[in-house]
């Protein structure tokens, strides 16, 4: 079972009352949690057998991050198992029969805004990493 940092009571405890929890919530919940994993991959603590810091501050860190990397997919409508073509689709705004002519609401820098936050982890999740220290370490070799 790949290692997650986060719950679905979690992500159902930080989704605002007005919004439905995001579908399929448990594979979201896998990706993100790798992706906080790779950002995070030359920060040094201890873990327990599991893998999990055995710092409650840092645990914390990692599961706020991972459940603002879902909500920030679900607010966004983006799929990551999708990649940046998840990003792709628009909402049609206008079309005309005659012409077939068909006009998406999303313009070129919403969507390369789409597909950034398709391919990267979220600001929101930057930030509660950084404000634990567990971003922009130097690699440090011991031995």
């Amino acid at each position: 079972m790949p290692l997650t940092y986060a719950t679905e009571a979690d992500v159902e405890a930080q989704t605002p009352t007005d919004e439905d929890v995001p579908a399929n919530v448990a594979r979201r919940l896998v990706v993100a949690s790798r992706w906080v994993r790779h950002a995070t991959r030359t920060a040094v603590y201890d873990t327990d057998p599991t893998g999990l810091p055995t710092d409650e501050t840092l645990l914390e860190a990692l599961r706020d991050a991972t459940v603002e990397q879902v909500l920030c997919w679900h607010r966004t409508g983006i799929d990551p198992d999708e990649g940046s073509t998840g990003a792709a689709s628009g909402v049609v705004a206008s079309k005309s029969l005659r012409s077939a002519t068909i006009q998406y609401a999303v313009y070129a820098e919403s969507a390369k805004d789409r597909a950034r936050v398709a391919t990267t982890l979220c600001a929101e999740a930057r930030l509660v990493l950084a404000d634990a220290g567990l971003l922009g370490g130097p690699v440090t070799v011991y031995g």
